[in-house]
């Protein structure tokens, strides 16, 4: 089953979130890619030590 992006509108809307000010956390890179190209700030899950450390990027960024 292919993401579709209405499900992120749909969060966004009902959860008053801004995309650019959200961070999106998924293992499945189509999720991640509709995410993004929703602007909404990615992470890639793989490995749990890996992911702790691209949110503290992500946390210095903004």
């Amino acid at each position: 089953m292919k993401p579709e992006q209405e499900i992120f509108l749909r969060l966004c809307q009902r959860y008053q979130l801004s995309p650019q000010e959200s961070l999106f956390i998924d293992d499945n890179s189509e999720n991640i890619k509709i995410a993004s190209k929703l602007g909404f700030n990615t992470i890639q899950f793989n490995q749990t030590q890996t992911c702790f450390e691209a949110i503290e990027k992500q946390l210095f960024i903004h």
